[in-house]
């Protein structure tokens, strides 16, 4: 190709590619100014803090922990959390019970995230929160039959801040319609920082000789509910539904002359009496309101004119677990360390002398169950596999035998799974038994658990039948 031609060719490709770079929707914002994100506060219970089970009787303290972050880019000023323990009764778990147990706030600022000058994340804020306060530990007292499930739930009720940043197009004349620095009339992008209610559009268009008028989409992105901020004390997300999903605005173009131009339309006025704030009801987790920019004569310029919209709002947040509490095998049954709840419907055996030693006989034992890719919830009518490993402790080889598996209701009644066969065991050797079966289509939505039993009939004799059974802890199961 010739290079004039080839000088043409790229010519025109450049002239193309910069008229629809001019025809396209305009970034007045100088690009990405935050971190970004949904979310403000991030929360998780500590492992074992608390333990998924206790013991009744007094005999196990324990402590909740929490960890918490700050993943948003607002700071949270001391005392702009407020923890609240739900889902124990107190005297069932404290010796004596005080308000302030079950009820923390953040003492100290927690900084957001933000990005150092060279564009670099820096994390936020991590802190821990610990129940009981006061050094307490909690433990439950009683004494109960079988297993008692608790729930725990935290609420984080927090204020929070989203600070979003604009632009919009001035003209000396704004209904003139001809190309200039920027055009009146589009969208324009907005950026946000990481909260979770942000600022999702900004449209601006001509709303008479010396006007313009700028439309504003607010949304509710992260997974917490809104509520209306108070303006003193500790945040208490209320229930009032004149205080739900609302959110404080306050629209500020940088200049006083044009802030004392700017009329906001759509919003709720507040106690200061400023036409440009108030209060933005949320419908359905979104909501739109209006400004009106009247271009004063020290403003008649052909520019861009930076805005920011400031969201100030309380959020609500809750993480849940659970605990069980298990009856102690007291008297006789308090050895060998935290025992197994005996199989429901079922009296306890009463307790027999055991001998010291007896060289001359097998002893079986169910250490431990394993369910086979264990889900977070079983299903009925699903298929599942448990493997129960059955150990001969005793000082010869056991016979061939049975085992049985039942599927037992937390205080209720149990159903039958199935009867497995167990090869001879050898003295200090173990076997793990594959146990399939299908969950009944009929069984009730509800905590269960698994109860394994081997040499269910006593077909030969043990050095101790006490120790041939063994229970998983509690699962819940949803309908078929």
């Amino acid at each position: 190709m010739p290079k004039n031609a080839l000088f043409k060719s790229l010519l025109i490709f450049f002239l193309l590619a910069t008229g629809c770079q001019t025809q396209g929707s305009e970034d007045l914002t100088g690009g990405k100014s935050f971190v970004g994100g949904n979310s403000g506060l991030s929360m998780s219970f500590i492992e074992n803090s608390p333990p998924r089970e206790v013991f009744d009787g007094g005999q196990f303290p324990f402590q909740v922990l929490v960890i918490y972050e700050n993943v948003g880019e607002a700071n949270i000023e001391p005392r702009k959390i407020n923890f609240t323990l739900k889902g124990i009764f107190p005297k069932d778990f404290l010796d004596a019970p005080a308000p302030g147990d079950f009820e923390a706030s953040n003492q100290d600022l927690i900084r957001g995230a933000r990005k150092d000058p060279d564009g670099n994340t820096i994390r936020g804020g991590i802190h821990q929160q610990g129940f009981p306060q006061q050094n307490k530990q909690f433990k439950f007292n009683a004494e109960i039959t079988g297993i008692q499930e608790f729930p725990l739930r935290l609420d984080a009720c927090y204020e929070y801040k989203t600070q979003a940043v604009s632009s919009i197009c001035i003209r000396k004349d704004v209904t003139q319609p001809e190309s200039g620095v920027c055009r009146i009339t589009g969208a324009r992008d907005v950026s946000n920082s990481g909260a979770p209610v942000r600022v999702a559009s900004v449209k601006e268009n001509v709303a008479g000789i010396d006007s313009v008028l700028i439309n504003f989409g607010v949304e509710k992105s992260g997974s917490g509910e809104i509520y209306a901020p108070e303006r003193t004390g500790n945040p208490t997300c209320p229930s009032e539904y004149n205080k739900r999903n609302r959110v404080h605005v306050t629209v500020s173009m940088g200049d006083a002359d044009l802030n004392n131009n700017l009329n906001c339309i759509g919003l709720l006025r507040d106690n200061a009496g400023s036409k440009r704030s108030g209060e933005l009801v949320l419908t359905g987790g979104r909501s739109t309101f209006s400004c009106i920019q009247k271009i004063p004569d020290s403003a008649r310029v052909d520019a861009v004119k930076g805005i920011q919209v400031d969201l100030l709002y309380h959020v609500k947040e809750s993480i849940q677990t659970r605990i069980f509490v298990k009856s102690q095998l007291r008297d006789s049954y308090q050895v060998g360390g935290p025992p197994t709840p005996p199989r429901p419907n079922q009296p306890a055996p009463i307790a027999q002398p055991q001998p010291v030693s007896n060289p001359d006989l097998p002893d079986l034992s169910v250490p431990s169950i394993e369910i086979e890719n264990l889900p977070s919830r079983l299903t009925a009518g699903q298929q599942y596999t448990i493997t129960a490993m059955i150990s001969n402790v005793g000082s010869i080889a056991s016979p061939e035998t049975r085992a049985t598996l039942e599927i037992v209701r937390v205080g209720g009644r149990s159903w039958d799974l199935g009867t497995y066969i167990i090869p001879q065991i050898d003295a200090d050797e173990t076997f793990g038994a594959i146990m399939r079966f299908d969950l009944e289509e009929k069984l009730a939505p509800g905590n269960y658990y698994f109860y394994v039993r081997v040499n269910p009939q006593s077909t030969f004799d043990e050095i101790d039948e006490d120790n041939n059974y063994s229970t998983t802890q509690p699962l819940y199961v949803n309908e078929a």
